[in-house]
């Protein structure tokens, strides 16, 4: 009976399953942010004036909004360095 012991091929494919693992991960948190961050900028007003809550939830908002392209931006530059 002959035993395999080369694994070689198998640790190579774990490997890329696990890279793109952790980009599917990654794209999810970007889309996640990104639809929160839609949410809350676009978030009706309530009283119909512009009071200070409205304007915080706007303003996390946007923050939520530039930290999604961010990440997008770093995962973008990540998938074509081949990390």
């Amino acid at each position: 009976i002959k035993v395999r012991t080369d694994f070689c091929f198998e640790e190579k494919t774990l490997a890329t399953v696990n890279r793109l693992v952790s980009y599917l991960i990654r794209v999810l948190i970007v889309i996640a942010l990104l639809i929160g961050s839609s949410l809350l900028c676009t978030a009706p007003t309530i009283t119909g004036s512009g009071d200070a809550v409205t304007i915080i939830f706007r303003m996390v908002g946007f923050v939520g909004y530039a930290l999604s392209v961010f990440y997008a931006y770093l995962l973008y530059r990540d998938v074509k360095k081949g990390k």
